[in-house]
């Protein structure tokens, strides 16, 4: 034999294909390139992929023992990719290792053992649905919320209890060194204390209200002001109105929902509206009052106006959220209002016209 896999996986003739994956990755690891830099340890792990290669597959292992030799057919490892780390090795079945995610293990292999700031505990958003009628909607409004949440509680401010001690396990620093078994080693790294979350103490008195959590539910009530303009689906964002937490509140969101109007539609900060008006005032011309959202507007229609004619009363819309001064418009379309039942003398008047009109 040109090369003794076995000796090169350090394994017995006899090794079952557990003991050959559990030898292979332990030397994998130990002289791949990105991580054993000293000189020979590539052409080592070369030596190790190709005895894997070999040992791992029943039949290449059957005419190596018997012959001396195998059939690798060309093909590289897909293990291990040359130059690119560790990328498509599948690292389960590791006897005696516990890992947590890759991103837990080079974090801590490269970036480990470091003091970091401690991650902000944030409280979670609380939403709440409100309905406005469509002039509310259009000019603003002011709405009171009543709402219940988890705020800090007020018999112990957030403490949990009463006589605050260091505690023990972090000793006051509201972090402690965790140690993790890797891959690559064991190392440190600086986790926020479990016990006191981040705190640095602990009530000797729980308290009773919030059983040590520091949080209770409490109902809250605030007078929200609505700005012109707003729109159906579109959201208010109360800063800090949400669930408490350690260092920053959560926000409370206000969902609106514009109610339907019988009389006006919106599309952005333009108003539509439709009028019926008679036969006589669209061939005489007329001038007739318009419902706005602002009171009645009079509006003057020319004569031999014809049905779906659209008139534009400027600056009659919905407010620009940030600039109220400006509005949209409001556009009326007029339609000729045919009557399904007209007297004698109506209809004497319009075969009279209709007789003009041969």
């Amino acid at each position: 034999m040109s090369k003794d896999y076995y000796k090169i996986l350090n394994i017995s003739k006899s090794a079952t294909p557990d003991q050959i994956k559990s030898a292979y990755k332990k030397l994998a690891v130990k002289y791949h390139p990105d991580v054993n830099k000293e000189a020979g340890a590539e052409t080592k792990f070369k030596e190790i992929n190709e005895a894997y290669q070999v040992l791992s597959d029943p039949q290449k292992k059957s005419n190596y023992d018997q012959f001396g030799t195998a059939d690798f057919g060309g093909q590289g490892f897909s293990g291990f990719n040359q130059g690119q780390g560790f990328g498509g090795f599948d690292f389960s079945g590791f006897s005696g290792e516990s890992f947590g995610g890759f991103d837990d293990i080079f974090d801590v292999f490269f970036g480990g053992g470091r003091n970091r700031k401690r991650k902000e505990n944030r409280g979670r958003d609380v939403e709440i649905l409100i309905e406005l009628d469509f002039k509310d909607a259009v000019f603003g409004t002011e709405k009171d919320i009543s709402y219940s949440v988890m705020s800090t509680c007020p018999d112990c401010g957030g403490a949990g209890g009463t006589n605050l001690k260091k505690c023990s396990q972090c000793g006051g620093t509201g972090q402690i060194t965790k140690t993790q078994r890797t891959i690559l080693g064991s190392f440190a790294q600086t986790v926020t204390c479990p016990t006191c979350k981040g705190r640095g103490e602990v009530p000797e008195n729980t308290c009773r209200k919030c059983s040590g959590t520091g949080r209770a539910r409490q109902a809250k009530n605030i007078k929200v002001k609505i700005p012109a303009g707003v729109n159906d689906r579109s959201a208010i964002r109360i800063s800090g109105g949400g669930e408490a937490g350690d260092d920053i509140d959560g926000d409370l969101y206000l969902r609106i929902r514009v109610k339907p109007n019988k009389e006006f539609e919106r599309e952005g900060q333009d108003i539509f509206s439709e009028v019926e008006i008679p036969y006589s005032s669209a061939a005489l011309g007329d001038r007739i009052n318009i419902e706005t959202i602002d009171g009645k507007v009079s509006l003057n229609i020319p004569a031999g106006t014809t049905s779906h004619t659209q008139f534009r009363l400027k600056g009659k819309g919905v407010p620009y959220p940030n600039n109220p001064r400006q509005r949209g418009d409001h556009l009326v379309t007029l339609k000729i209002k045919v009557p399904k039942k007209i007297s004698r003398e109506e209809r004497e008047a319009l075969e009279r016209l209709k007789n003009l009109e041969r």
